[in-house]
């Protein structure tokens, strides 16, 4: 029976008003959390198009059909509300994404997963974790510690380094071989869900946290290939425990009773977690994933060995949702079928109004069994109590049932009233017939009396037991009478509740379009705003970009400007130094010229040495015109002959004396002066180092070197003899 409502529920693509408020509950706080923390994330990040998921209504409306369908394929419908979160938040908040986003490319996913290989198919997270958790991929195990063990050797960096990248090799390959036919996009979601980010995800999922401090961690992940039938699925399972922890810090979901202080706890505590997961090909271009359970399971105790966690739950919980559901399945069942009756028998025109009453009076709740009511007032207002809607539309829907609701409620009056009148007309037939059965035995009694003698004792006893039972009728028709009596006070007072009920319905779901209207018009405003400060923003970056533009024409001015002023004292600076070249060029031809005169001085500075010597010897003897008493003075040389005479050129000549055979000094007589002024005789020093000479030799002057020239002012280098030189033709004029 319970199933049938519910498969006439889910035929129609809908969940049971506690699934569905479970769902709403979820992304409304989803939704708050983002919008809590929007301020505080940047834009175009991995977090940023996650929050967009939960902000934007269509993306919004997406995730839960998607919830939707995933709840309707599993069929969970006993879960406690907490369960189905976790379910929720697995599938679609976690799960449901990564799917997603495998087919996306990098710069549009909504996690920072990174993947690698040739084909970009295996997750990086996976190829880090390999070495440090357990794999079982198709009845496969894959475990490095055990491995490593194995050696029994002690292994160096590189070789551990090497083992690890083959054992990482082999784990892909497994997983690959595995999911040979399976998409790439199936492919990238599977080897997230098997590394630390499926773990990850299971953790986020769950209510409760617990976060140890220190003892073991046994993480096992598990790949099921596809077997039977089913050749397009595959499952995965994720499974870890805790235990030997020494502290632990337990979050509860509620914020209030939140203690984050860490707890001391014994040794034998533990916990542990689990999750199976199906991921399904439809389509080559569309995938599936669902949640098949979530398994949780923990002893945390403390030093005394009490429970941190309190009083767990246990499977009886569930036992008062289950029997409010199978109440309301068979209310609702009973309403449908009274509907029916009732169309069928008002249809048929040949049935007269007595059969409709008797009818209508079978069908009325009134004639059924009264824990059958009670359960169906107690389901209605459980599920009154727990259903809230949560929008405009939902609370027009509800007040277009609750008017047909009325309409069937008239009926049910009009049934009921019709039903009352029969019921006391049968009451009169029942009580004629009992007063008739009690005559028919009061008859037989008579009958027996006289028949048969009795006793005085008997005949004492008998009028007592007459009393008796006419006693027990009465107080057994007073008890029929006031069971009718409340019977109908009942129905009275669950009428009248039904009626305060549908009012309070009719209140609350006009507030709830009130507060709707007012959330639209709020939104609209905002959005008004928004509007507004994007269109402010955006006249600002216009001006800034105007501003950028002239500072970059500015810019671009002072480029010139700068260029040209470059340009020239750079002309200026070539100018400069093609001048200083020139004038080093003039230098250097300068100095050269006076070089080569140098080298040709050096070069005719012998013969000018001996120009000057022989023009010494001839001005030393030219002094005295008398010749000493020894020697004659010679006749003067005609003017053909050479001037002075030639030098010895032999050694023997010279050892003798320069100019004469015998040794004796030349001389020479002074040219007869000629008409005018008397000449100063000018006395010139001797350069002889003959022993006749007995004046004193001056030194020869010294050449000033190059850098002792004044600047500025070049002077020519003129040998002694030619200042002498030029000093005699002086004179001479």
């Amino acid at each position: 029976m319970v199933r049938e409502v519910e498969l006439t529920i889910i035929n129609g693509q809908e969940l049971p008003p506690d699934a569905e408020h479970v769902l709403q509950n979820f992304y409304e706080a989803q939704r708050a959390k983002c919008e809590r923390e929007r301020p505080r994330a940047r834009i175009g990040t991995a977090r940023w198009k996650k929050q967009e998921l939960y902000l934007k209504e269509e993306s919004l409306e997406r995730a839960k059909t998607a919830s939707r369908q995933h709840l309707i394929r599993q069929r969970l419908l006993f879960l406690r509300p907490e369960q189905l979160s976790e379910i929720i938040a697995l599938q679609t908040h976690l799960l449901w994404l990564d799917l997603e986003d495998a087919s996306l490319a990098a710069e549009d996913r909504r996690s920072e997963d990174r993947f690698t290989g040739p084909d970009e198919a295996v997750c990086e997270q996976l190829i880090l974790d390999a070495p440090r958790e357990l794999f079982v991929v198709d009845g496969q195990e894959f475990d490095f510690a055990s491995e490593a063990q194995g050696l029994g050797v002690e292994l160096d960096g590189n070789r551990l380094e090497l083992m690890k990248q083959q054992f990482c090799d082999r784990v892909v390959a497994a997983l690959r071989h595995t999911l040979e036919n399976a998409p790439l996009a199936l492919l990238r979601a599977v080897t997230c869900t098997l590394s630390q980010s499926g773990l990850a995800h299971l953790e986020q999922a769950c209510s409760l946290l617990v976060a140890v401090s220190g003892g073991e961690q046994q993480v096992r992940f598990e790949l099921r290939g596809p077997g039977g039938a089913d050749l397009d699925t595959w499952e995965v399972e994720l499974f870890v425990r805790k235990v030997g922890f020494q502290q632990c810090i337990i979050y509860t979901p509620t914020p209030k009773d939140e203690d984050c202080s860490p707890r001391p706890c014994l040794s034998a505590s533990f916990f542990e977690k689990s999750c199976r997961i199906r991921y399904s090909v439809l389509t080559p271009e569309k995938l599936q994933v669902d949640v098949l359970s979530i398994h949780r399971d923990q002893q945390l105790l403390d030093a005394k060995g009490r429970s941190l966690l309190g009083p767990s739950g246990s499977c009886f919980d569930c036992l008062p949702r289950i029997s409010a559901r199978l109440c309301a399945a068979c209310s609702a069942l009973r309403r449908i079928a009274q509907r029916v009756r009732l169309r069928a028998v008002r249809a048929s025109r040949a049935v007269p109004r007595r059969a409709l009453a008797l009818a209508r009076h079978r069908l009325s709740p009134a004639k059924g069994c009264e824990r059958e009511a009670r359960c169906a007032s107690d389901s209605e207002s459980e599920s009154e109590e727990e259903e809230e809607p949560s929008a405009a539309a939902e609370s027009a829907s509800e007040a277009e049932e609750e008017e047909e609701e009325s309409e069937e409620d008239d009926e049910e009056e009009e049934e009921r009233r019709a039903a009352e009148a029969a019921a006391a007309k049968r009451e009169e037939r029942r009580r004629k017939e009992e007063e008739e059965e009690a005559r028919r035995k009061a008859a037989e009694l008579a009958k027996r009396k006289e028949a048969r003698p009795k006793t005085e004792a008997k005949k004492k006893e008998e009028p007592k037991k007459e009393k008796k039972s006419k006693s027990k009728d009465k107080e057994a028709k007073r008890e029929k009478s006031s069971k009718a009596e409340r019977r109908k006070e009942k129905e009275e007072e669950e009428a009248r509740r039904r009626q305060e009920r549908r009012q309070e319905k009719k209140k609350e779901a006009e507030r709830l379009a009130r507060e709707a209207e007012e959330r639209r018009r709020e939104k609209e405003e905002e959005e008004e705003k928004e509007k507004e400060k994007e269109k402010e923003k955006e006249k600002e970056k216009e001006k800034e970009k105007e501003k950028e533009k002239e500072k970059e024409k500015e810019k671009e001015k002072e480029k010139r400007k700068d260029k040209d002023r470059r340009d020239r004292s750079r002309d200026k600076d070539r100018e400069r130094e093609r001048k200083g070249r020139d004038r080093r060029d003039g230098r250097d031809r300068d100095r050269s010229k006076a070089k080569s005169q140098e080298k040709k001085r050096e070069r005719s500075r012998p013969k000018e040495n001996g120009r000057d010597k022989r023009e010494r010897e001839s001005h030393a003897t030219a002094r005295s015109v008398t010749p000493p008493p020894p020697r004659h003075q010679p006749p003067p040389l005609p003017e053909d002959s050479a001037f002075p005479p030639p030098l010895p050129t032999s050694s023997m000549e010279a050892a003798k004396g320069p100019g004469r055979p015998d040794g004796s000094a030349l001389t020479f007589a002074k040219p007869t002066p000629g008409a005018g002024k008397p000449k100063v005789p000018f006395e010139l020093s001797s350069d002889s180092d003959s022993e006749d000479s007995s004046e004193e030799v001056l030194p020869r002057a010294k050449r000033k070197q190059k850098n002792e020239e004044p600047p500025g002012q070049r002077v020519s280098r003129i040998s002694r003899h030619d200042k002498v030189k030029a000093a005699c033709m002086e004179d001479d004029l």
